[in-house]
């Protein structure tokens, strides 16, 4: 492959999705930070008599809500609650961690992981 060609066939493929993205009729797939583990991708290579580019997104399944909740990392929660406590203060604050179940005294890192979906939907509850 000549590097016209592959330069060309990059160029249709990026006004492809731009046409896709101005349309708005983007698969899920394709407008995703992260594609789903079970997702296949599959790219048809242009053969000189067919010079069009086909890319075709497959979703094989959709993800379990609780697959969703461990993709929050600790970072997604910490910027929230140190927010909620320069708004609400610091007593709002441990409340709020011993009602995710925390001991007094213990800090926000103490929260398990598979727990961050629920302490985020609490901090953003509790800064409202």
């Amino acid at each position: 492959m000549s590097l016209e060609l592959a330069i060309q066939q990059n160029t249709e493929a990026l006004n492809v999705l731009v046409s896709l993205l101005k349309s708005g009729n983007v698969p899920a797939v394709l407008t995703s930070k992260v594609a789903p583990k079970d997702a296949v991708v599959k790219t048809v290579n242009p053969t000189p008599a067919a010079p069009a580019l086909k890319v075709e997104a497959v979703a094989v399944a959709a993800e379990p809500a609780e697959t969703a909740q461990a993709k929050i990392t600790y970072e997604d929660i910490r910027k929230p609650f140190l927010d909620m406590v320069n708004k609400k203060g610091r007593a709002v604050a441990e409340a709020l961690l011993l009602d995710l179940g925390l001991e007094p005294g213990q800090k926000l890192s103490a929260i398990a992981e598979a727990d961050y979906g629920k302490a985020l939907a609490a901090i953003q509850k509790a800064s409202a």
